[in-house]
């Protein structure tokens, strides 16, 4: 049976990757003090500390997409 693996469009996974991020920091540049410091969602979150936590996750996420895309044959 032939291979069906499908090799990742990496330009088209940056693109958005990068679209999210400019999403995100607009958002973010957009709150006021009073906003930072409000509590999120997150039980003993503050808007603050989930911004903190998703800034670390993309330096984790644009390592994985590095990872693929040396690795194609993982996928």
């Amino acid at each position: 049976m032939a291979s069906t693996a499908v090799k990742p469009d990496l330009d088209l996974i940056w693109s958005e990757v990068d679209d999210q991020r400019r999403r995100t920091v607009a958002m973010l540049e957009a709150l006021t003090d009073d906003q930072w410091d409000h509590p999120s969602l997150c039980d003993g979150w503050t808007v603050r500390h989930v911004a903190a936590h998703l800034t670390g996750q993309r330096m984790h996420l644009a390592d994985a997409v590095r990872f693929m895309a040396a690795h194609p044959s993982l996928l």
